[in-house]
């Protein structure tokens, strides 16, 4: 029988673990920056809501917390336009 994978976003590491295991999925786990808090379920893939054949795996997105930000390298004026529009600008990675 096929089982949904469950919405554990948002979730803490450990609780989002316990609960795809209690469903009867592995898990492994991958460690990335994130805008949510440090130890955090980012997201899943598959997402949540796909339907999988046991035995199967989820991997779990664990935030490692927000990368900082370079406000030496990056010019003032794309500095200002993400402070005031998150959406708009990208933060060069290095």
């Amino acid at each position: 029988a096929a089982v949904a994978v469950p919405d554990v976003d948002g979730y803490d590491v450990a609780a989002a673990e316990q609960a795809l295991h209690k469903l009867g999925f592995t898990t492994q786990r991958v460690d990335e920056p994130g805008a949510v808090a440090a130890g955090k379920v980012i997201r899943t893939d598959p997402r949540p809501g796909a339907r999988q054949r046991l035995p199967a795996s989820v991997t779990i997105f664990v935030s490692t917390g927000p990368l900082p930000i370079d406000t030496v390298s990056v010019p003032f004026d794309t500095m200002s336009a993400i402070f005031t529009d998150p959406g708009r600008g990208t933060i060069p990675q290095h």
